[in-house]
């Protein structure tokens, strides 16, 4: 991290005392010098705020988790990846195997009670604060200000912006952000050069990997091979659909044993998991609203995590014929009230990136980063950012796109948030230096 020696001695041309701006971007040039002491500024601050919040939650919501940590516990009591609702349905694929399976080593070790799961909230709440500790790091990769990320780290770390899915509603989000992190650099690496077969086998891999954790990136792999054709191109269009099609089949042969077992398992081919009818049911409804903590009544009748019926009807036929089922149901409603579900759609991309509206606590900060980080992606057009912009800008336009179609969850947007955070804080420390800048000119002009 030692991109911003100019930046250090612009902020040191405001005399001190100069004002808040120029302390606080010195202070941040500073800190971004000395990665490590970064990180562990960030990491210790987000760490005790979470571990203060998690001070307060009701051991019973701690105690007490969701699917896949139904499936952590099968795994770890019965062997099986299975039985993820109220009553035992056998195998399933509810859920990407990585969490369950991270999940279950932790109820190995520390038993399934609330020890266990109190282990669980300090292993969430530790991949958090690494994510952001990590920020400054993210920022120098993809061309941003150092200072930039410690910026966004540090208001990440003091604000939580996602609250309890960040301090004991645990799934793989965080993780997956740091996979995305990785499979952007690999992505650019492709855009520059797409040269040699084993890079293209390599990096079809990553992704068959990563979909072992979040199987909703697929749209951005395709997204990525349409810019790649369309605006990255070296050499003929045939060489790099070709390279294309190798890194796909990569991809698939990564993700083959997944798929053998789930055929094997529950008698149906799907990709990574069978969850999607369930999904789509109960977010487009006559009943439904737009987020899921509005949605609790429908959950209660149709999923069969919440729905002792509905976890019946599962073992009756099964988690693929019950989600089948549902997604029959959801089509033949979404026929009859296209409106409707047009309406709903549209109130869940407002959430995604606005916030949920019945809660300001959320809303407010979410709306604000997302506002602030607009000028952040438009100044990434430049040459020197703009493999880094078409990467962001696809991002943010094809992986919401899945979730406009089901109950907005605020952790959804975690795996692409850090982009956001990026650009937000890379506009905002912007204004720092010409705010410093206008305070040495003034004091100058002042002499």
């Amino acid at each position: 991290m030692n991109s911003a020696p100019a930046t250090e001695s612009r902020a040191r041309t405001a005399p001190a005392g100069a004002g808040f701006a120029p302390w606080l971007l010195e202070s941040l040039t500073r800190l971004s010098f000395n990665s490590w002491k970064a990180f562990a500024s960030i990491f210790l601050l987000s760490l005790a705020v979470r571990l203060v919040l998690l001070s307060q939650v009701p051991t019973a919501r701690i105690a007490n988790g969701a699917e896949a940590e139904n499936i952590g516990i099968s795994l770890a009591t019965k062997g099986i990846f299975g039985n993820p609702y109220s009553l035992p349905s056998g195998y399933t694929a509810h859920c990407a195997p990585f969490y369950p399976w991270l999940v279950s080593l932790v109820y190995r070790f520390f038993g399934t009670g609330y020890a266990g799961n109190l282990v669980r909230c300090g292993l969430l709440i530790t991949a958090y604060s690494a994510l952001y500790g990590l920020y400054p790091w993210f920022a120098q990769k993809f061309g941003f200000p150092p200072a930039a990320g410690v910026l966004a780290g540090l208001i990440s770390a003091a604000i939580p912006i996602k609250r309890s899915a960040e301090v004991f509603l645990s799934w793989e989000e965080p993780y997956a952000a740091v996979a995305v992190f990785g499979l952007f650099l690999l992505t650019r690496r492709v855009w520059r050069n797409a040269n040699g077969w084993g890079l293209a086998v390599a990096y079809g891999l990553c992704w068959g990997l990563a979909y072992y954790m979040a199987p909703a990136l697929l749209p951005l792999q395709l997204a990525f091979c349409a810019l790649h054709l369309i605006l990255f191109r070296k050499g003929s269009a045939l060489r790099v659909a070709k390279w294309w099609g190798v890194a796909f089949m990569a991809t698939a042969l990564a993700i083959a044993p997944w798929t053998i077992r789930n055929h094997a398992r529950l008698g149906a081919w799907m990709f990574m998991r069978s969850c999607m009818g369930m999904a789509l049911y109960v977010a487009n409804h006559d009943d439904a609203h737009p987020s899921i903590a509005e949605n609790e009544v429908l959950m209660r009748r149709a999923h069969p995590f919440m729905s002792r019926d509905a976890a019946l009807r599962v073992q009756e036929i099964g988690e693929v014929q019950y989600n089948r089922e549902l997604l029959r149901k959801t089509e033949a409603w979404i026929a009859r009230r296209p409106f409707a579900f047009l309406s709903l759609t549209a109130q869940r991309l407002v959430y995604f990136w606005l916030g949920p509206l019945e809660s300001p606590i959320t809303m407010i900060p979410t709306l604000v980063f997302t506002v602030l980080a607009l000028p952040g992606l438009w100044a990434m057009r430049r040459d020197s950012q703009r493999l880094e912009f078409w990467l962001f800008s696809a991002a943010w336009a094809i992986y919401p796109c899945l979730y406009y179609l089901v109950n907005y969850v605020n952790r959804y947007r975690v795996p692409i948030d850090w982009t956001i955070m990026l650009c937000a804080s890379a506009f905002l420390y912007r204004k720092l230096e010409s705010a410093t800048l206008r305070a040495a000119s003034a004091s100058e002009n002042g002499r």
